[in-house]
């Protein structure tokens, strides 16, 4: 059959619910396993539709953090973001969020640190390889930056900041005039 289930309208509210009163998958499922035993939910789909309300809740967090950092309001943009990261440590979005923060607050290693994590979970967003050239540019490792913004590049070379960014690095190195 297509369509929604009976139970569904009634479990995502309850586990809406649950989301606004703390934001994790395991607490939007305690307490209501009788409900969706009434109902003969089938698990898998029940996790399903509990994970996508968190990576929506998550990314709320995210954008709000954004705005925030956007605003200058970069204690509290830091707060929603780790919020976040608390709930979902992997989700990169977040990472590149505080990678940006610590970076507007010149911290450095702090930047260095988020861009390697979010590398980590995800080595294809040329974003991250940016974000990590020019936290290194800024800390005067100007090979390793070259090496990042050449990665990024690599990933989408489309994109003039990148180039823009391996451009100054290579005139702080010396090798452009």
């Amino acid at each position: 059959s297509t369509g929604q289930n009976p139970w569904q309208p009634e479990c995502l509210s309850l586990i809406r619910m649950e989301f606004a009163k703390k934001p994790s998958t395991s607490s939007a499922l305690r307490g209501y396993h009788q409900k969706f035993f009434q109902y003969r939910v089938n698990y898998h789909l029940l996790t399903t539709m509990v994970a996508n309300l968190e990576n929506q809740n998550i990314q709320a967090m995210v954008d709000e953090g954004i705005r925030l950092r956007k605003e200058g309001e970069l204690k509290e943009a830091l707060n929603k973001i780790q919020q976040a990261l608390a709930i979902n440590p992997k989700f990169s979005p977040a990472l590149r969020q505080l990678g940006a923060i610590h970076l507007q607050k010149q911290e450095f290693e702090s930047v260095i640190a988020a861009y390697e994590k979010a590398i980590e979970l995800n080595s294809k967003n040329p974003g991250f390889f940016k974000g990590l050239g020019d936290a290194l540019q800024k800390q005067g490792q100007l090979q390793d930056a070259i090496a990042a913004y050449e990665k990024a590049i690599e990933l989408n070379p489309k994109n003039a900041g990148f180039f823009k960014g391996l451009g100054d690095a290579l005139q702080k190195q010396g090798q452009l005039q």
